[in-house]
């Protein structure tokens, strides 16, 4: 694996020189991290409490709008434990494809690799206008029930991931000549 000051230049644009790299303080970035996700996580888990509500209140429109937004909490959790970035999109598609690279049981809980699949993953998508916003929006308490099951497992396999990032930042904190 080649370091840095082994990289090829590929373009410069002679504007100036490149600034030297440098090594992150890692506890900045274990505490910001851990910071993060701990809210991010933590609101994921309240969205998905209350969405337990709304289900057993019979309103699934409401409660498929706080699934999606436990969903869009716990990959920028996921995404920023791993890489310090929080995106800023709602787009559940773009954020699980950020986070599917990072862990095979992510992938497998929105495998996308039949029709059905697609067609739960886009009604959980469209949840997020569809449910607050469209009248005729209307979701089975069989795909509601679907959907509640993966939502738990991507919390659940999420906070695992995220917690094992934080503990390899902790390693490299022991050990002074890693890098992330």
């Amino acid at each position: 694996m080649l370091s840095w000051r082994q990289g090829v230049l590929l373009y410069d644009a002679k504007r100036g020189p490149l600034p030297d790299a440098y090594h992150p303080n890692l506890n900045t970035v274990r505490l910001h991290a851990e910071r993060e996700f701990d809210h991010l996580a933590g609101q994921a888990r309240i969205f998905y409490e209350t969405a337990l509500l709304a289900k057993q209140l019979r309103h699934n429109r409401t409660a498929m709008f706080l699934l999606h937004q436990a969903t869009e909490q716990m990959y920028q959790a996921i995404i920023l434990t791993h890489t310090g970035f929080k995106p800023t999109t709602h787009n559940l598609d773009k954020l699980r494809r950020y986070t599917v690279r990072l862990s095979i049981d992510l992938a497998l809980i929105f495998p996308k690799d039949s029709p059905e699949e697609t067609r739960l993953f886009s009604l959980l998508v469209a949840s997020y206008v569809g449910g607050r916003y469209k009248n005729d929006f209307t979701v089975t308490d069989v795909d509601l029930n679907l959907l509640i099951c993966r939502i738990e497992k991507l919390i659940s396999i999420g906070g695992t991931i995220c917690i094992h990032r934080l503990k390899f930042i902790d390693k490299l904190i022991l050990s002074p000549n890693s890098n992330l």
